[in-house]
């Protein structure tokens, strides 16, 4: 993934600035998924308020769910993402630290 985009979204998963929630991008309580971490810090698209919390909308592309698949290194460990926030529950500093193992830098 883009080295750039990887190291502020570490930073924010690490900064303590964002509340961990799981099922969603970002919830109605402003709570955020990894993923969702990382559609904030992009800045790709914008957020909406959706049903029980936000959508993130990309080139008029709606997700409640899943990451808008703009990079392939990051769809392909979007089930593990997801795993790790929701399944494991796994702190947001736990999840940088899997980042940093497992998804290389283009």
């Amino acid at each position: 993934m883009n080295g750039e985009l990887k190291a502020k979204w570490l930073e924010a998963l690490r900064s303590g600035w964002y509340k961990q929630g799981q099922g969603r991008l970002r919830d109605e309580n402003n709570q955020f998924c990894c993923l969702g971490v990382l559609c904030d810090v992009g800045g790709l698209g914008t957020w909406r308020m959706d049903h029980g919390g936000y959508s993130y909308e990309v080139n008029g592309c709606k997700s409640s769910f899943l990451l808008p698949a703009q990079d392939a290194t990051i769809a392909r460990h979007t089930g593990d993402l997801m795993m790790l926030n929701d399944g494991y529950r796994l702190s947001f500093k736990e999840i940088a630290d899997w980042i940093e193992e497992n998804i290389e830098d283009n």
